[in-house]
């Protein structure tokens, strides 16, 4: 119901979705790209809560064969260089996805060293919306 309330009260291109995500938010993109991948064209995924469950995102599409993701033009990660072990744990999501995903997406995955989870999305923004929008 959010999308055509959206599309009636906006305007907007209904063809070019992007989602964004950090922390919490990131976890809920890593799982509609895992689950729905069809839903959003590029992706934006900061400091994503891997540890939730026990990393079930991990281990979900680990079991994966591959994903859906034609439609999908570009996913950009990021995190904070000060983030500790989340830091491994968007590592081993990413290297799982890239094997996972279509070869012609543009992806990218980018440690902010001097960040840390808080500081770390204003750091990313400008940089993450112009990757994924580059042509």
């Amino acid at each position: 119901e959010l999308y055509p309330y959206i599309e009636n009260n906006y305007r907007i291109d209904s063809t070019d979705r992007c989602f964004f995500g950090h922390s919490l938010g990131g976890l809920l993109g890593s799982h509609i790209l895992v689950e729905q991948p069809q839903l959003f064209n590029r992706y934006i995924i900061g400091s994503p809560s891997y540890w939730w469950d026990n990393k079930e995102i991990v281990k979900r599409l680990s079991s994966k064969s591959y994903l859906a993701t034609d439609s999908i033009k570009a996913i950009y990660t990021f995190i904070g260089g000060k983030e500790g072990i989340h830091i491994t744990n968007l590592k081993e999501f990413d290297s799982i996805l890239v094997k996972k995903i279509n070869k012609n997406i543009k992806f990218q995955e980018h440690i902010f060293q001097d960040e840390i989870h808080q500081s770390v999305v204003p750091a990313a923004f400008s940089t993450a919306v112009k990757f994924v929008y580059k042509k």
